[in-house]
């Protein structure tokens, strides 16, 4: 009777101390995995953005970009916070993963293309400017010469078509600006015409 309460006994501990192990050599809190985030996800061609990483494992973590390797990082005890600073190299929609430990998770960065705007054009004429790369939910704002003359926001899909009405632009030279939910503004110069 006490071979078999002691054996129950001892199985019953070895569960529980076997239950135990997984968690104490858990990288970080349990309930809590890796994470990234991006400071801004709306970044203008050749600035910058840092990308942070949490709840690392204490092996290497990895930065890629589109699947492709761009950094490592050694940490030198677990759950320490990694930074990189991402420069887009181009115009585009970015997806940036971090690899720890047997986890990855990303975050996606846009940076929008320039708009392209008519050289010319009759003020009698409406005008589209398509503009790719918005971070969905963007609020981008339109303005000929500091008057504001439409407003779009950006969807899931990062593309935004602004319809520019006619008599919006003065004869001669015109500014036409776009502004990225105040983060981004960009344009260039139209030659209103008769």
């Amino acid at each position: 009777m006490k071979k078999h309460t002691l054996a129950g006994l001892g199985l019953a501990v070895a569960l529980t101390f076997s239950g135990l192990a997984p968690q104490a050599a858990s990288a970080y809190p349990p309930g809590s995995g890796l994470q990234i985030s991006a400071l801004s996800n709306l970044v203008k061609w050749r600035s910058s953005t840092r990308i942070l990483v949490t709840n690392t494992d204490e092996g290497r973590i990895s930065f890629s970009v589109d699947g492709k390797v761009n950094k490592y990082f050694f940490p030198k005890h677990a759950g320490i916070a990694q930074s990189w600073l991402f420069w887009p190299y181009r115009p585009g929609k970015f997806v940036i993963t971090a690899t720890s430990g047997s986890e990855s998770k990303s975050t996606v960065v846009y940076s929008p293309q320039k708009p392209v705007l008519p050289r010319r054009i009759s003020v009698r004429k409406p005008f589209l400017v398509n503009l790719k790369y918005v971070a969905p939910g963007t609020l981008v704002t339109v303005t000929v010469n500091g008057t504001q003359i439409a407003t779009d926001v950006a969807g899931l899909d990062g593309l935004i078509t602004i319809s520019v009405p006619p008599h919006a632009l003065d004869r001669g030279l015109n500014t036409v600006l776009f502004n990225y939910g105040g983060t981004i503004i960009t344009g260039g110069k139209v030659s209103g015409l008769k």
